[in-house]
């Protein structure tokens, strides 16, 4: 549905203006905040983050947009490859501190990438 720009299987789903609103850049030129990844942009739309390396590694791009979660989970759509990557972890368990999902996510992405 993403990919085709809101439509599932001829039925539209989301609006061309949800859809708009979600891949346009609404930080463009604002500064991130996050010392946890320096390398970090502010580039979102509405609901996604946009052209993210520090989790979309050698996907990210001015087209590709996605979603993290706390446990490690994200959601990555490169339209430019027509992929949606989806990644179930969990590093809640045994206990939420015991690694950091950026690395895996950069890992399968960047694997995927070549």
């Amino acid at each position: 549905m993403l990919l085709a720009g809101g439509t599932y299987n001829g039925k539209r789903i989301l609006s061309a203006a949800t859809v708009k609103q979600m891949l346009t850049n609404v930080n463009k030129g604002k500064p991130a905040i996050d010392p946890d990844r320096p390398h970090r942009t502010a580039d979102h739309g509405l609901g996604v983050e946009i052209n993210q390396p520090w989790f979309m590694g050698k996907l990210a791009s001015a087209t590709s947009f996605g979603h993290t979660g706390f446990t490690g989970t994200s959601l990555l759509v490169v339209p430019a490859r027509r992929q949606v990557i989806v990644l179930l972890t969990n590093r809640a368990h045994p206990n939420w501190s015991w690694s950091d999902p950026d690395t895996h996510r950069v890992a399968v992405h960047d694997a995927i990438a070549t």
